[in-house]
């Protein structure tokens, strides 16, 4: 360096070190980058509007841009029917609305709608009712702004928004998802000032797609996509702008969004019907009542695993009676038979009736004293199983119970599979001894209990 010093100063150079910067540059670049309230809104922002009308409902896609880049894209479903100029009509002031809530003074508003366009500039008068009020809106809005330029674009350079307004159709076309999905719940024109908007709980889904297509006959610009789409949605039909999948021997299935899967797998599970089955005869339950979706198996067996009162041994009970059987010693001729849901374990003892007391006394010395107090009991709406002596008898113990209908006795299905077994084994025992079924009963349940079970792959009296 200081050879450096020597040589150049002979030419009258002269060298100074170089100061220490940084903090200048973070002040000139503060300087630079901060934009003030004023800057704001005398820049110009870009709105680009599009709605539309279909048998399924009316929407709107609003782009919102500023000078920067910065962009903000609405995908707007209406909650009210509106013809497809009343929809441009909603998409136009709410578009003018969300630049406004920006701060933005200076507007170029952008529109494929030559009616709505010419109506607003003035080239066409406006003679309905209804659009007379929406005009008489859009011209208020447009006096809050200091400067503004209205002009009709062809269809092909709306595309941002008019994929907003499908996106159903569009989602896969659109590349940022940060879209912000919105209801709309009154017209402008019912006189009221005040604005709600609010998210839409119910996000697209894997059947809206189907349905554009289906509906609209759209398909993704990917050829091998298209084709996918083309092959899956010959199973699906629309009726009544809802999906069903088709069938062959049985009604068609109402195909559901996410929001509502979860909702119908756990009423079936464990809401009024109450039967907590497993996880495949949970799904098979939920396509009889007349619901589909694609991943309803893996769902179902998911929830069935996670539910609290079937993954806990001893917790949930099926309680049901067999009988009147040939009459055994001391009139003996009903059986009432205990199932848990998890370990299969079977409790069945012989009565001579069938009363509320003998119920709970069963309940009692074969169920609580031995296995603890259970979460459930599943049974039919019997008067000994629903009886007022019950019910308290439940209630002070914090026990659950779930009835079946006695013409769906499907709903308490471990239990009806155990009775059949039990029965079965029992005439096979007996052969034509009917009267002595009490005592083969001890060595028909050893036989039960020891036996793997085909759900479990283990015997209940491994698993006890």
């Amino acid at each position: 360096m200081v050879k450096w010093v020597v040589e150049l100063s002979q030419y009258g150079i002269e060298y100074r070190p170089r100061p220490a910067i940084k903090a200048q540059i973070l002040a000139y670049f503060l300087v630079e980058m901060t934009v003030t309230q004023e800057e704001r809104s005398t820049q110009t922002w870009m709105v680009y509007v599009d709605g539309s009308s279909t048998s399924t409902g009316s929407d709107a896609g609003i782009v919102v841009e500023s000078l920067q880049g910065d962009k903000f894209q609405y995908a707007v479903k209406f909650l009210f029917p509106a013809t497809n100029n009343a929809a441009e009509y909603e998409a136009f002031i709410m578009g003018i609305k969300l630049a406004l809530s920006v701060g933005a003074k200076r507007l170029k508003v952008h529109s494929d709608s030559q009616l709505i366009v010419s109506q607003v500039n003035g080239n066409y008068e406006a003679k309905e009712d209804k659009r007379l009020e929406y005009l008489t809106q859009v011209n208020e809005l447009l006096s809050r702004l200091d400067n503004y330029n209205i002009k009709q674009i062809p269809r092909g350079e709306n595309e941002s928004a008019n994929r907003l307004a499908k996106l159903a159709s569009f989602l896969a076309n659109i590349d940022n998802r940060k879209i912000t999905f919105l209801t709309y719940g009154k017209e402008k024109t019912n006189g009221s000032d005040v604005t709600i908007f609010c998210a839409n709980s119910e996000e697209p889904s894997w059947k809206y797609e189907i349905i554009n297509y289906l509906m609209r006959g759209n398909l993704p610009a990917n050829q091998v996509e298209a084709r996918k789409l083309r092959v899956r949605a010959a199973r699906f039909t629309i009726i009544d702008g809802e999906l069903y999948k088709r069938g062959f021997s049985s009604p068609y299935p109402k195909c559901l969004t996410p929001a509502k899967e979860n909702y119908v797998l756990r009423e079936i599970h464990e809401g009024i019907c109450g039967n907590h089955l497993g996880g495949r005869a949970l799904a098979g339950k939920a396509l009889r009542q007349g619901y589909f979706w694609p991943t309803m198996k893996q769902d179902a067996i998911e929830l069935a695993k996670h539910s609290p009162g079937k993954s806990l041994p001893f917790a949930q009970w099926g309680m049901d009676l067999v009988g009147p059987f040939p009459p055994a010693t001391g009139q003996i001729k009903f059986l009432i038979v205990d199932v848990d849901y998890f370990t299969k374990w079977v409790e069945a003892e012989p009565l001579a009736k069938i009363s509320e007391r003998d119920v709970i006394n069963f309940l009692w010395k074969n169920i609580v004293c031995r296995f603890g107090i259970p979460k459930t009991l599943v049974s039919d709406n019997g008067t000994q199983f629903s009886g007022a002596k019950i019910k308290d008898w439940c209630k002070g113990l914090s026990i659950k119970q779930f009835f079946t209908s006695v013409g769906n006795p499907q709903a308490n299905g471990q239990t009806e599979v155990t009775n059949r077994t039990i029965l079965q084994h029992l005439k096979t025992r007996l052969g034509n001894a009917k009267g002595k079924w009490e005592d083969e009963l001890p060595s028909v349940l050893w036989a039960y209990r020891t036996t793997p079970r085909s759900s479990t792959g283990e015997s209940p009296f491994n698993l006890a």
